[in-house]
């Protein structure tokens, strides 16, 4: 096999090994449920889910922490400004990238059986798993020990991509992954920029649950009722996505 191939093997495993682990954590989890309760339903699968992101953080966590070779940036550490632009990014993102995607007309199939397992259960429910507890679990999948190895060995914006894509392909369907590859993209910025993995969390879960918190309140379907309310949301989202990504280059440049 030439040095190239082997690269390539190695980058498909540098990927691909953690996401196991995960999903071997998630399949087990479920499996126990369906013991324990006789069967699950659409409204079982995000409690079980959340479930399975706390254990599985605990074992990647383990991992992240120990892989002492992992690069950070000059601007490793937290502080009150940094977060500030993490979490003004992570509104606008979503604010613009869901509404794109809803004016562009991009096919939703696929996505309505999960819109119900994210969004019938309780929405203490919603916030402690697809607000918190699982975006920890994905951004140690994706960025921690997925973009942060990778960037040891290529440079940010192809670690960036391939982490993204890998990101997007992950979610299933079209639209969740057109999404998740655009927010992938920004949450590797946040990494680089701010030294890891408290900044790849935070940039994630805000837009997660700034979602949550729009469809709970009924806000979203107010807004995709008229057009142009939707391309209101997305320019101002957009403002403030681009603003959030004109500061994190800062850091990285």
């Amino acid at each position: 096999m030439s040095d190239r191939g082997k690269k390539v093997l190695h980058m498909i495993w540098l990927l691909v090994s953690p996401l196991l682990v995960y999903a071997a954590v998630c399949e087990l989890t479920m499996f126990a449920g369906e013991m324990v309760w006789g069967g699950t339903s659409d409204s079982d699968v995000l409690l079980l889910s959340t479930l399975a992101a706390l254990m599985a953080s605990a074992v990647l966590g383990i991992w992240y922490l120990r892989d002492g070779k992992r690069e950070r940036s000059a601007a490793d550490g937290f502080s009150f400004r940094s977060a500030g632009i993490v979490v003004i990014g992570a509104v606008g993102a979503c604010l613009f990238a869901n509404h794109l995607l809803i004016l562009a007309g991009v096919p939703s199939a696929g996505f309505e059986a999960v819109q119900a397992q994210l969004y019938r259960p309780p929405l203490a429910v919603q916030i402690a798993g697809t607000g918190l507890l699982i975006p920890l679990a994905e951004e140690l999948v994706f960025r921690g020990l997925g973009y942060g190895r990778l960037r040891r060995e290529w440079s940010f914006a192809q670690a960036a991509w391939i982490s993204s894509v890998f990101f997007g392909l992950y979610h299933g369907n079209l639209i969740q992954g057109m999404y998740a590859l655009m927010l992938g993209f920004l949450i590797a910025m946040a990494y680089e920029a701010y030294g890891g993995l408290w900044a790849a969390w935070l940039f994630h879960a805000v837009a997660n649950l700034t979602s949550v918190l729009l469809t709970a309140s009924s806000a979203a379907a107010w807004l995709q009722i008229h057009r142009g309310r939707m391309g209101i949301v997305m320019a101002a989202g957009g403002l403030l996505a681009a603003g959030s990504v004109y500061k994190m280059r800062e850091e990285i440049s």
